[in-house]
């Protein structure tokens, strides 16, 4: 068995890490929260992040239920080329960071009409690190 092996074992598969893994606080506010909204095999999912994440790379599935949209690229379009996916989505997860707040209203506007009624969006906001305890972890928000 080699070193990355035993890695996996001992600390897990990311997002589904064990509670030793260093990052295991940050994987699991998010996998927690989409597990207490619901997300199953049936759902759709949005994903809407401006660079691939261990989430994106995790719930891809080759476009059947799972969309993953670059934020930079979606605020470009016009409106009308996301119409398609109206109605659409059970669940939504944003991930964006602290540079992306001035364009989060916008991004909020063109995901809303993706969604299904009683649909969920959750907003992870990633910081950046700092020298200070607990910094760099995401928080999660439900809207």
């Amino acid at each position: 068995m080699d070193y990355r092996e035993h890695t996996l074992r001992l600390l897990g598969k990311p997002p589904h890490v064990r509670p030793w893994h260093p990052r295991f606080s940050d994987y699991a506010l998010i996998t927690d929260s989409l597990a207490d909204i619901g997300l199953n095999e049936r759902s759709n999912l949005l994903m809407i992040a401006d660079a691939p994440t261990i989430f994106t790379a995790t719930f891809s599935d080759g476009g059947d239920r799972v969309v993953r949209i670059r934020s930079s690229h979606m605020l470009r379009q016009p409106y009308e080329v996301y119409e398609p996916l109206h109605g659409r989505f059970d669940v939504c997860l944003i991930e964006i960071g602290e540079l992306e707040f001035p364009t989060a209203d916008e991004i909020l506007d063109r995901i809303a009409p993706m969604m299904r009624n009683g649909g969920t969006v959750l907003v992870v906001n990633y910081q950046p690190p700092r020298r200070r305890p607990n910094s760099g972890i995401p928080k999660v928000n439900r809207l």
